[in-house]
């Protein structure tokens, strides 16, 4: 199946186009009617319309196609989710990933369609392929429609949507830093450092979370995602901030919030942290979860040695 990488702009919503579309060579669909459509959206054409954005709220209808009281969602054809039911199209195939939809109306009795067989003896299909399957669309006779493959939960596509946002390794900082030294009994300054206008997806605020929302006909979901904290994994002991910590500024001096204060002495403590995240999403048909990602290391750490302050009687 072609893939896109999620496009995104902060600010405002980037449409991203998953799947190879359901096209002819001549360009746009072919329904069971032999009508193209020619006005087709930036996503009617795709498997699973997906949209991300940052903060804020996303715009209303989730993707284009999706909704609450249509017929299909999503199904599985081998890892990618797929539109199991395309208006004018047909239902998805489990045997080939192509849509199949009963020639409307059937052709009379005698047609070279029904390839020998009489009206009522199985039918006359339009078999739609993306680029993928072969492309093109054709015209046969089959006794029995083909299987339909299992359906896409809910909270599956949710995943599946919110794995479109990248989560990156944070840098993380500390003040006193590498090649320096801290003291026992004084904090230690922790945080994560900020790249460019903000912290490039290395931790996410709860307060303007990322979001997911991947439509297919007939079921849309939203899916939000937040850092929960950073653990810092000190080489004494552990301590959670439930924030990316505040830079160290020669003008402000020591600044409360994520620290740690050492205990005992020791040249060779070694820093890391780990970022928790969270997801929770909402669908169109009422279902709603959570769900938490796996942690994501730092991608440095900090060598630090700890001195004790020696008081001369």
């Amino acid at each position: 199946m072609l893939s896109a990488a999620p496009a995104r702009r902060r600010g405002r919503p980037v449409w991203v186009r998953v799947g190879a579309a359901l096209t002819l060579a001549l360009g746009g669909l072919v329904g069971a009617s032999g009508t193209a459509h020619a006005d087709v959206g930036p996503c009617d054409n795709s498997y699973v319309c997906v949209v991300v954005g940052h903060g804020g709220k996303p715009p209303t209808g989730g993707g284009g196609s999706g909704g609450g009281g249509g017929q299909g969602g999503a199904c599985w054809y081998g890892p990618t989710p797929m539109a199991c039911y395309v208006p004018g199209i047909g239902w998805l195939s489990a045997q080939d990933g192509c849509y199949y939809m009963q020639m409307t109306p059937q052709p009379p009795a005698g047609d070279p369609l029904w390839q020998g067989h009489q009206p009522g003896d199985g039918a006359v299909y339009v078999r739609t392929c993306s680029l993928d399957a072969g492309g093109g669309t054709v015209t046969l006779w089959m006794a029995a429609p083909p299987p339909m493959p299992p359906q896409v939960t809910p909270g599956e596509l949710a995943a599946w949507a919110i794995a479109k946002i990248p989560r990156r390794a944070a840098v993380i900082h500390s003040a006193p830093s590498d090649g320096q030294h801290g003291l026992v009994n004084s904090p230690v300054m922790l945080w994560i450092g900020e790249q460019g206008d903000g912290y490039d997806n290395t931790y996410i605020p709860p307060s303007a979370p990322d979001w997911a929302t991947a439509s297919v006909p007939g079921l849309s979901v939203t899916a939000y995602v937040w850092s929960t904290g950073v653990t810092w994994n000190t080489g004494e002991g552990q301590t959670v901030c439930h924030g990316p910590g505040t830079a160290f500024s020669s003008k402000t001096g020591f600044v409360a919030g994520c620290s740690y204060t050492y205990d005992k002495a020791n040249d060779g403590y070694v820093i890391t942290a780990v970022v928790g995240w969270h997801v929770r999403w909402k669908a169109s048909t009422g279902a709603k979860g959570n769900f938490g990602l796996d942690d994501m290391q730092s991608a440095n750490q900090i060598d630090l040695a700890v001195k004790e302050i020696q008081v001369l009687n």
